[in-house]
């Protein structure tokens, strides 16, 4: 990993005078224009043996420290692991469980998949599919914000967002596309610049040739419908 130069001991005197007047380790890192974690290991207290050797004076050396610390029973060295190791039977079964679930169509169609985008929108709830259970995930990260059944009224996800912005989830499904939408702010025409209304997008292509092909849906639509599995 690269590593910027060394701290001088000029700024290594100015970390501990701002940190000795209570200034945050991200507030001198901004001061000195250096990273958070070099003016973090500078304050950090080293206890390496050496640095133990020449707080004695010299009476135990290095070797004599290591081996006190081995044959105590107070310190415990322990071998962190990042994540359990995948077995080849652990891959038999993901695939079993995939295939399993990926021949149910039933549940399949059921299932909405969504991608969150931000333009002005009006959609009228009642227009949604009622035979929908609708599962409302956060693009790339995989998590159920809110589900609502038929026996239930719609629950949108609560995400914070710009007052004065619109936030909207287009949904798909194996049936048809629905609209599925949650307004934060200000609604309205009169409120939103025209270049954030639907399929007007400044950092996407709208002209038909310009777009996706294979796309027969609504412009703001299209843009879910590409990344949907192909199991939906």
């Amino acid at each position: 990993m690269l590593r910027g130069p060394r701290l001088t001991e000029e700024e290594k005197g100015r970390v501990l005078a701002h940190h000795r007047d209570g200034r945050s380790n991200r507030w001198i890192a901004r001061e000195l224009k250096r990273s958070e974690h070099a003016v973090r290991n500078v304050l950090m207290k080293k206890f390496s043996s050496k640095r133990v050797s020449v707080e004695t004076k010299g009476i135990l050396r290095p070797s004599t420290i290591r081996k006190l610390l081995n044959s105590s029973k107070l310190a415990k060295w322990i071998k962190r692991k990042p994540s359990p190791a995948i077995k080849p039977h652990h891959k038999v079964a993901r695939a079993a469980f995939a295939a399993k679930f990926l021949s149910k169509t039933r549940i399949w169609r059921r299932i909405v998949v969504v991608r969150y985008r931000k333009f002005a929108v009006d959609l009228d709830p009642s227009t949604w599919d009622e035979k929908l259970v609708f599962a409302f995930t956060l693009a790339g990260t995989g998590y159920i914000l809110a589900r609502s059944t038929l026996r239930q009224d719609i629950e949108y996800p609560k995400i914070e967002v710009n007052p004065d912005a619109m936030i909207a989830w287009p949904g798909v499904c194996q049936l048809s596309f629905q609209p599925t939408a949650r307004g934060s702010g200000k609604q309205g025409k009169e409120y939103t610049p025209p270049k954030a209304t639907p399929g007007q997008d400044r950092h996407r292509p709208t002209s038909p040739d310009q777009r996706n092909p294979r796309s027969t849906a609504q412009p703001y639509i299209g843009a879910a419908s590409r990344n949907i599995p192909a199991a939906v």
